[in-house]
């Protein structure tokens, strides 16, 4: 008898590494979520899923709210039974020096690039536990392990980032759940993989 297929719940899918990380699960038989702000705005991901040929499900997330992101996880818990894998990669970029961005803007920064990280984590993490099994994968940034000029902030939500997602690594690995980060640019690293 075949193994199941895995679920992934994939954050942040309207272009670029969210929307690519959700094919390519689809593309070898797995059940994928994907997830973005405004579904209205879903034309490049459905024409790439055409042109890939898989079909991937679609749920309006805003990550900063704390009951939309409490309702995405149960629905996909209730319709799948599981969430196997977990992307984070929704993110928020300003640039700026700390004199040009405003207070507001650093709030919603630390919101959108590290308080959604843990909000989605902790949603998908209590049902990992039980089954004691899953994969929890956070794209960060070669941002979060050095600073960058004007990008102070961001920079900042990215180190926070990191240190969260590693600071459980250990203790997930013993309950057979993964947590790795994986942070792109100009020279790509992949940290506290637990394996």
């Amino acid at each position: 008898m075949p193994s199941p297929k895995s679920v992934a719940l994939v954050i942040g899918t309207l272009s670029g590494v969210g929307m690519h990380a959700a094919f390519r699960p689809a593309q070898v038989g797995h059940t994928v979520v994907a997830t973005m702000r405004s579904v209205g705005k879903a034309d490049m991901l459905r024409s790439t899923e055409a042109s890939a040929g898989v079909e991937v499900g679609l749920r309006a997330l805003d990550v900063t709210n704390d009951q939309q992101a409490r309702s995405v996880v149960e629905s996909v818990l209730a319709d799948h039974g599981r969430v196997d894998v977990l992307v984070n990669n929704a993110g928020q970029g300003l640039v700026g020096t700390i004199k040009e961005l405003r207070l507001d803007d650093l709030r919603s920064q630390v919101e959108v690039n590290y308080i959604s990280v843990a909000r989605m984590t902790r949603l998908v993490l209590r049902a990992m536990r039980a089954r004691r099994s899953g994969r929890i994968v956070t794209v960060n940034t070669v941002g979060g392990v050095m600073g960058q000029p004007y990008n102070g902030s961001y920079c900042a939500t990215k180190f926070a980032t990191e240190g969260f997602m590693e600071s459980p690594a250990p203790i997930a690995a013993q309950l057979n759940v993964q947590v790795s980060v994986v942070e792109p640019g100009a020279a790509p690293r992949i940290s506290c993989q637990s394996q």
